[in-house]
């Protein structure tokens, strides 16, 4: 039988009702995350990123994923360059036109061929 949440006339949970509250301290932090990645990159001896990389070496779909990550935030980076002085036009342009040379060639490829 389910406990019946105490409520107020306005419908809001009232104190004692289980649950996290409002404005009560959140839990799950990044510092277990942090703490849970580095005890499981130890035992497997490789890190969280060495395993995507490997990973978008075997299968397309997650080498795809990662282009389109990848190309936004390269956008996003040769405009900030260019205000910056951090990165010049045709650095910028030559990073850009090798992702999206794979990117074009992943998707002119049928689903069972591997990546080139």
């Amino acid at each position: 039988m389910k406990k019946k949440i105490k409520r107020d006339k306005l419908g809001r949970i009232m104190k004692g009702a289980p649950g996290r509250q409002p404005g009560s301290k959140n839990l799950f932090s990044m510092h277990m995350f942090e703490r849970a990645l580095a005890k499981v990159e130890k035992k497997k001896k490789k890190s969280l990123f060495e395993h995507f990389i490997e990973q978008a070496y075997e299968d397309n779909t997650v080498l795809i994923a990662a282009v389109r990550k990848i190309l936004p935030d390269l956008k996003a980076i040769e405009v900030m360059g260019l205000f910056e002085g951090g990165m010049d036009e045709q650095t910028a342009k030559l990073i850009r036109d090798k992702f999206k040379k794979r990117f074009e060639a992943i998707h002119a490829q049928p689903k069972d061929q591997e990546a080139p």
